[in-house]
């Protein structure tokens, strides 16, 4: 995307079928680690404007992130929460504390600041990409730590 070869195909699509999707998805990684994958919504019907492919791709790396540092036998959660105007997503795991530079760090190409504590080692590229499809959409992102947890989100609403 960030080269160009990828546009995003915009689309009314419902974003709680999104992240349903995604959580269903990840639903065997998490079985087989006994990880409850919990989705949370003040709403079922929302629809947002939004390529849902490239969505769904965020959706799952968060996910399966998530779940690489996750605990067997604890909880991850996904949650569609209201903040008017825009809608929040929220994926969050339990985790020890990231310092505030490393929570910057983490959306940069092979960084893998998380990864030292996670189940398998990834190659560093997954949040890079989650970053650069969430900015081609025009969303605000972030992570948070507080205490222990971690928590990746994003505003699905465009930003004028």
């Amino acid at each position: 995307m960030q080269a160009g070869y990828s546009e995003l195909k915009l689309e009314l699509c419902i974003l709680y079928e999104l992240a349903e999707s995604s959580v269903e998805y990840g639903g065997g990684i998490s079985r087989q680690c006994n990880i409850d994958v919990m989705l949370k919504s003040y709403s079922r019907d929302l629809p947002v404007r939004l390529d849902a492919m490239k969505i769904s791709q965020v959706l799952r790396n968060l996910l399966n992130n998530a779940i690489n540092h996750t605990d067997n036998g604890q909880s991850v959660s996904v949650d569609i929460i209201d903040h008017t105007p825009s809608i929040c997503v929220k994926i969050t795991n339990p985790g020890e504390e990231i310092s505030k530079e490393q929570l910057e760090q983490i959306w940069e190409r092979y960084q893998r600041v998380q990864h030292q504590g996670g189940r398998k080692e990834g190659t560093g590229i997954g949040l890079a990409i989650v970053s650069t499809i969430l900015e081609a959409h025009g969303f605000e992102y972030g992570a948070d730590y507080s205490v222990g947890h971690i928590s990746f989100w994003f505003d699905a609403t465009q930003k004028d």
